[in-house]
């Protein structure tokens, strides 16, 4: 509406597109890990079972001694999609580590 100096007030718009989103959470205890780490040789794994978050299925694969000789001194854990999907997905991951005691760290993405 124009005002008594003829300059008009400026008009101001917003909007939001909102997407669902889904979360879950899935729980790995490493029980023995030094026996485990001492039985299983660099790039060798353990897959969790498959758990569902986001609408999809995933599991964990746990390498004990790394995923390969580039990182033999640590630990390697994957999140893995059981299936594949023929559309590229956006998800974002948190991760904790939590020695028993002690209270957890958290990794994100």
């Amino acid at each position: 509406m124009p005002t008594a100096t003829g300059s008009r007030t400026p008009v101001r718009s917003a909007s939001a597109v909102i997407a669902d989103t889904e979360s879950g959470q899935h729980h790995l205890k490493i029980d023995g890990y030094s026996r485990i780490k001492d039985e299983l040789p660099t790039g060798s794994d353990i897959k969790s079972r498959s758990f569902r978050a986001g609408g999809h299925s995933w599991h964990l694969r746990y390498y004990p001694n790394g995923f390969n000789s580039d990182c033999a001194e640590c630990i390697s854990i994957f999140l893995q999609l059981d299936y594949n999907v023929m559309k590229r997905r956006e998800s974002a991951v948190q991760v904790q580590l939590a020695r028993p005691c002690q209270e957890a760290v958290v990794l994100q993405e």
